[in-house]
């Protein structure tokens, strides 16, 4: 029974990081910046079919979209972060993977507003679509992609 009481109070101490699940494959998140349209944490996906417009159409069809004009785009990096998969490791993945890495892939844009005020968005992705996202980025703005850490060069296969 002690065992049992244990095991609940080591979940819910880790709630927060049961609540917020991952992005998955091919969606993405708003993880913040300065869009107030936005609240941090909505999912949804990304649409940059078009010739002139990147969007990002939550999946919670009272949120408007985001539309970023590729032509207004003034810089865009992408960044990792690497955490330890402490939920699989309490729901008895063990010591291997405690010590395994889980890869959060972000992408940031910056762009002027209406008013000409730099704004920015960050967007965490799923990892199916990271590379297609940059490549359609460097190729849509003509801008070349800034990596934030020699790692996330690295990771991605830039030399």
């Amino acid at each position: 029974m002690n065992r049992l009481i244990l095991y609940v109070m080591i979940a819910i101490s880790f709630y927060p990081l049961w609540a917020t699940a991952a992005v998955r494959g091919k969606h993405a998140m708003y993880a913040g910046g300065t869009i107030g349209d936005l609240a941090v944490g909505k999912k949804g996906g990304l649409d940059f079919s078009g010739e002139v417009d990147f969007v990002f159409r939550p999946h919670d069809e009272h949120i408007p979209f985001l539309r970023i004009p590729f032509a207004q785009i003034t810089t865009v990096e992408y960044g990792q972060h690497a955490g330890r998969r402490v939920r699989v490791a309490l729901l008895g993945g063990g010591i291997p993977a405690l010590l395994s890495h889980k890869r959060k892939h972000f992408v940031t844009i910056y762009f002027p507003d209406s008013q000409g005020k730099e704004q920015a968005a960050i967007f965490e992705l799923g990892k199916k679509i990271v590379r297609e996202v940059l490549t359609v980025l460097r190729v849509k703005t003509g801008k070349e992609i800034e990596f934030q850490s020699e790692d996330a060069k690295r990771n991605l296969g830039h030399p």
